[in-house]
């Protein structure tokens, strides 16, 4: 080595495989070396202490933590948190769509990284991890977060290229996004064997009782369904005070229509936007169900339009579902197998509709 060991010390216990030394060119800080049954030479680390003492009970400490993972057959090699959540990303891009995955890369980077992205891992404790929700919630307060000015150029849109607007108290909605973040990595890391146990974090411990609902709305009843079904036929038929209109070109008449099937779809199947809206003509199917003697309407939702990238078969609840779509489809100008149910056109090129504007007016 290029430098020399000196107060070099064995760790009692240990029969002599387990050492502290300081360095000639350390800075004063103790390491330890350390040796394994069946590993040709040894492990050497820092203990990243100064007083001999602490250094020795550290040294203790890792040493334990490593020989129970060589004898489960693990890697000795102390990971951090941010060189685990790099390699969860990776998986991400095979399992998550694009934009799931970037979301969770960016989020765990603003924040859990400031965190604990610098620990090992397998060092991290619960009640360390628990202290994250203060963290979080002083981080545009008086934390890291204060003073960030940083210009985002995708804000093309916004009033503001900085992060001025960014709400200072985070929602329970976006806490809990977090929440699953940080608990699917410690996952992950459980899978990989960089830890032996799970940690877990829950949103409910850094919010009151009384916040946790608040933007949340409760579902629609009954009435308020008949309200909305009766409203979306009127706007789909330009009939009556607010939606009648005979000024009305087919192009709007067929966006009306489009919109109505769109919506009442997503009410029987319970598809998300995302996969309601990437639906190919083909991924529908009609079958007769003689138990329940009515023909019932089922969906393929393919596993690259899913959040969760696995394929499934949803069916409509309504029977009223195939009328809706065929009402649709002889309207269509695209309606082979491949064609997208749902589509906006703009100069012959055909793409997904995501009824901004519709939802807009």
């Amino acid at each position: 080595m290029a430098d020399a060991y000196f107060d070099r010390t064995e760790v009692p216990g240990f029969e002599g495989k387990l050492i502290v030394f300081r360095r000639s060119e350390g800075n004063g800080i103790w390491w330890y070396r350390a040796k394994f049954d069946g590993i040709r030479g040894y492990v050497r680390r820092s203990t990243k202490r100064r007083e001999k003492h602490s250094a020795i009970e550290e040294a203790r400490q890792q040493y334990i933590e490593l020989l129970g993972r060589h004898a489960a057959g693990g890697s000795l090699r102390l990971t951090r948190v941010d060189e685990v959540a790099e390699e969860w990303f990776k998986d991400n891009e095979q399992t998550k769509q694009a934009a799931r995955a970037n979301y969770i890369k960016n989020t765990y980077y603003r924040y859990v990284s400031s965190f604990i992205g610098s620990r090992v891992i397998s060092q991290v404790k619960q009640t360390e991890l628990d202290g994250y929700w203060a963290f979080r919630r002083n981080y545009y307060v008086d934390g890291e977060g204060k003073d960030r000015h940083i210009a985002n150029t995708r804000r093309v849109s916004a009033k503001s290229l900085s992060s001025h607007n960014i709400k200072k108290k985070p929602s329970y909605a976006t806490l809990r996004a977090e929440a699953s973040i940080i608990n699917e990595l410690f996952r992950f890391a459980l899978r990989k064997e960089h830890v032996f146990k799970v940690l877990r974090v829950r949103a409910s411990d850094a919010v009151s009782q009384d916040e946790r609902r608040v933007g949340v709305r409760a579902t629609f009843d009954q009435a308020e369904w008949r309200v909305l079904t009766r409203n979306l036929q009127s706007y789909r038929d330009a009939v009556g005070t607010v939606f009648g209109s005979d000024r009305l070109h087919s192009l709007h008449r067929k966006q009306r229509q489009q919109f109505y099937t769109f919506v009442m779809l997503l009410r029987s199947t319970g598809l998300r936007v995302g996969e309601a809206r990437q639906l190919r003509w083909g991924d529908i199917s009609y079958q007769y169900d003689e138990i329940e003697e009515k023909e019932t309407v089922t969906f393929r939702v393919r596993a690259e339009t899913t959040k969760t990238r696995r394929a499934r078969i949803a069916a409509a609840h309504s029977e009223a579902c195939r009328k809706w779509l065929e009402q649709w489809k002889q309207v269509s100008e695209h309606t082979h197998i491949d064609d997208l149910v749902f589509y906006s056109e703009k100069k012959g090129t055909v793409s997904q509709n995501d009824f901004s504007v519709t939802f807009r007016n």
